[in-house]
């Protein structure tokens, strides 16, 4: 596990898999500070080309938001 695993991993708690697709799995996550929940999107950076990691990261922090549950 690299620091980013272990950082991810104190920050947050992963609730439920809420989808897969081409490049990653997507998450219900709590964080473990403010107990809010949010999306998280696991990539495999490893199998991208480096335009596609920074994209990727660029879509990271387009998307910040606490997750609302529409009933």
């Amino acid at each position: 596990m690299n620091d980013i695993e272990k950082d991810y991993k104190k920050l947050y708690t992963e609730l439920k898999c809420i989808g897969k697709g081409n490049f990653g799995v997507v998450y219900l996550v709590r964080n473990n500070q403010d107990k809010l929940q949010y999306v998280a999107k696991k990539i495999a950076l490893d199998a991208l080309s480096e335009r596609e990691v920074e994209s990727a990261f660029g879509e990271v922090f387009t998307r910040l938001a606490p997750y609302r549950q529409h009933c």
